[in-house]
């Protein structure tokens, strides 16, 4: 029915793993979220894009973002991915409680990534969106799309299957 918001990818890393950026993840345990997530979906592609083979990554897991954040701020994680709005509670908390990170996802092969996909945008996490937050965060977004069946009934009383032969 319409686009919302911009939604980005974001790499959340515990400040003294040493990440820099996603090829920096080979070796490390990475939640991608959960399976079947949009977070997941768009981090696999993404390696797939960089020719990160998953096995780089010493584990993988599929956690929401809550335990994913928990698990973070007590060293069972390096990183996490998470495709979300900003400003968001969870990044805000792994910021402040966890010696969490905001790692940029930049460069000549993200932006080649971007530029194959029509379903992704450049972003960046502006400066200021959290509490010591100094510098802005480059990185891609998905768009958070409101999507409804055609035989939904909207105020008015008509479906937007009506509505579309109403305007033929």
């Amino acid at each position: 029915v319409l686009a919302l918001y911009p939604e980005p990818l974001t790499l959340l890393a515990r400040s003294e793993a040493g990440i820099a950026g996603i090829p920096d993840l080979a070796g490390r345990r990475v939640s991608l979220g959960p399976r079947n997530s949009g977070s997941r979906t768009t981090a696999l592609r993404l390696f797939e894009a960089l020719a990160i083979p998953e096995k780089a990554v010493a584990e993988f897991r599929a956690l929401p973002t809550g335990a994913a954040v928990d698990q973070l701020c007590e060293g069972q994680l390096d990183a996490l991915l998470v495709v979300v709005g900003h400003p968001n509670p969870l990044v805000a908390r792994a910021l402040a409680e966890c010696d969490a990170e905001l790692v940029p996802i930049a460069g000549p092969a993200i932006a080649a990534h971007v530029a194959a996909n029509e379903d992704y945008t450049s972003a960046t996490i502006p400066r200021g969106t959290y509490p010591g937050q100094s510098r802005a965060v480059p990185t891609f977004s998905v768009t958070a799309t409101l999507m409804t069946r055609a035989d939904v009934v909207f105020a008015g009383g008509r479906s937007l299957h009506a509505a579309r032969v109403q305007r033929r």
